[in-house]
């Protein structure tokens, strides 16, 4: 799986349920897949994804555009991650400061964005493909 979007983000989006993403803060941390698998029927919410699977400390994206159906922002600088297991993959998800609220929107896999990776105790950079966050 490469990247996906969590099918219960969409079917809101398509009831015309769910905020402006320009209007929210939207955060991305890194998972570790020994302790996580992705579960888009049932996974809504933060606190569907285990806390120990969520390594490093999230990160907003900043500088967010919409244009012709794909969703872009700065790149991302993680501080320090703990030395540790593999991290696979990458979530992104709307930050309402309250993990059962917190919607999940983004599951990624995607390898040409530094993944996988083992923290090694040193800052992190996520850089977008050249697609930007996710299309439609």
């Amino acid at each position: 799986m490469a990247k996906v979007w969590y099918p219960k983000w969409l079917e809101n989006r398509l009831k015309g349920a769910g905020p402006d993403l320009s209007a929210v803060t939207v955060k991305c941390v890194f998972l570790d897949l020994s302790l996580y698998t992705y579960n888009g029927a049932a996974d809504e919410f933060l606190d569907d994804v285990p806390a120990l699977a969520r390594v490093g400390v999230p990160q907003t994206i900043g500088s967010k555009t919409f244009t012709l159906g794909v969703f872009d922002g700065d790149n991302l600088a993680f501080p320090a991650i703990a030395a540790g297991n593999a991290l696979g993959a990458y979530l992104v998800f709307v930050d309402t400061g309250t993990e059962s609220t917190s919607n999940l929107m983004i599951y990624s896999e995607e390898a040409g964005v530094n993944l996988p990776f083992t923290p090694n105790d040193l800052p992190e950079t996520l850089t977008w493909s050249g697609s930007g966050i996710a299309a439609l």
